[in-house]
């Protein structure tokens, strides 16, 4: 029996660094920092670069191409520039970040499939971690109001108030926590009262103000994709209307946010000449009259990208759900995973030593452990059994396994998990390579 078997090397550069892709983005060289294949779908390959592109590539219909060395002339020829098709590739990027171009680093470090193939888990360096559904996901959506018919005004308030005991429980304190500048806790309590009414339009209104006001990465735009399900819930809403208007606008999109407080003076015309109204239509107007160019000082001429390219980034697919608290800004190797039954729980590392542990039908951290003096880069389940695998830049790699609860107290926990994801967001917006402030050090000494 012949034990040869066949070899083929793959490019990445051929793929996401060509003259026609992430190069044109960043300031450096592109460079493909993570890989994974879908363990049921093995044609499919996503890709992770110093950008914020996900990128899933369907091999076959690769085309072969060329590998030229640094001694070898190169002629740039339709050919080299096609070499993947236009329905190879799906990317996957978070609705606020596709406009966004900020001098802080975006890159994804670390990708993974989901075991049934069916989810893509994205840990993005200075931002959260993004899961999608790669077979059901769409494009993100800023401005889609729903039909306004006469017959939808009736009894549409009396609709709102009528929750289970429980569902009016939760939604309660979740008002006080907002009310008290609690913003973790009022997301967290709106969650759990939007899972057992997830028709109730107002609870995913008050979830979109407690994001605004939390106003951590992300939390706007998942602000305004609350304000368009509230909307869809129940087209009367007219605070729902109003919040989106000021989270568009806060996002630049300025356009999208005159027409939609337009559609809203022409639905509720008793409402046009109120205060608010007045106060959101002057700041609009200030924004037509002076733009905010910062967000798009530092991006790529349009004209330099691929015909391709332009397509699959305009194209991208929102996000499915996000998980946030630990930060990822020191390391480019930090990775997530999924965790437990049926991949009901997420796991990370994070820069501040820990590694958190996220329930996923809330997406809210259930626990969080110190795994290492400085940072935690791995985290790995292991394939079969209740076992978890991590390390950092401590020269030792940590199991952790289950304990009995009865008289056990684990020394690694950490109580205070509200403080350090505050922290930790605060350190999203810093220089990781400030040796003025009090992040540790890259290498633990010997």
């Amino acid at each position: 029996m012949s034990n040869e078997c066949k070899v083929s090397l793959v490019c990445l550069k051929n793929f996401i660094s060509s003259s026609n892709l992430v190069s044109n983005v960043v300031a450096s060289p592109a460079q493909a920092k993570c890989i994974a294949v879908n363990p049921r779908r093995p044609e499919l390959i996503a890709v992770g670069a110093n950008d914020c592109y996900a990128r899933m590539y369907d091999r076959r219909m690769m085309k072969l191409s060329t590998l030229w060395t640094a001694n070898e002339e190169r002629i740039n020829s339709t050919s080299d520039r096609d070499t993947v098709p236009k329905n190879c590739v799906t990317y996957f990027c978070p609705g606020h970040l596709r406009k966004q171009y900020d001098k802080r680093y975006k890159a994804i470090t670390y990708l993974t499939f989901s075991p049934d193939g069916k989810e893509l888990l994205v840990n993005m360096g200075a931002e959260q971690i993004y899961l999608y559904d790669i077979n059901n996901a769409k494009e993100p959506v800023f401005l889609d109001l729903p039909p306004l018919h006469d017959r939808e005004i009736v009894n549409s308030e009396a609709i709102r108030r009528k929750l289970p005991e429980d569902v009016e429980a939760d939604q309660k304190l979740g008002t006080d926590f907002l009310e008290n500048e609690k913003y973790i806790e009022a997301i967290y309590q709106y969650t759990k009262a939007i899972q057992k009414a997830p028709k109730c339009a107002f609870l995913y209104l008050n979830r979109a103000i407690a994001l605004v006001r939390r106003n951590w990465c992300g939390d706007t735009y998942a602000g305004l994709r609350d304000c368009h399900t509230a909307l869809w819930l129940d087209p009367t809403y007219l605070k729902a209307h109003f919040r989106l208007a000021r989270a568009l606008l806060a996002l630049n999109y300025v356009s999208e946010a005159a027409q939609c407080l337009a559609e809203l003076k022409l639905r509720f015309p008793e409402y046009a000449k109120s205060y608010g109204v007045q106060m959101l239509e002057q700041d609009i107007e200030r924004a037509v009259k002076h733009p905010n160019t910062a967000s798009t000082q530092d991006s790529p001429d349009i004209f330099d990208l691929s015909e391709n390219e332009i397509f699959w980034r305009t194209s991208a697919k929102d996000y499915k759900d996000r998980f946030m608290g630990h930060c990822n800004t020191t390391t480019d190797i930090k990775e997530a995973n999924f965790f437990g039954n049926d991949s009901n729980h997420i796991i990370a590392g994070s820069d501040d030593g820990n590694f958190f542990i996220w329930e996923r039908s809330t997406n809210s951290i259930s626990e969080v452990f110190s795994g290492d003096t400085n940072i935690v880069n791995c985290v790995q389940p292991h394939p079969s059994i209740c076992l978890l695998a991590t390390s950092g830049i401590d020269h030792s790699i940590k199991l952790w396994s289950p304990q009995p609860e009865e008289n056990f107290e684990s020394k690694h926990r950490v109580e205070y998990t509200e403080k350090a994801m505050k922290r930790n967001q605060m350190r999203m917006y810093e220089d990781p390579f400030d040796f003025n402030d009090i992040n540790p050090p890259l290498c633990a000494p010997s």
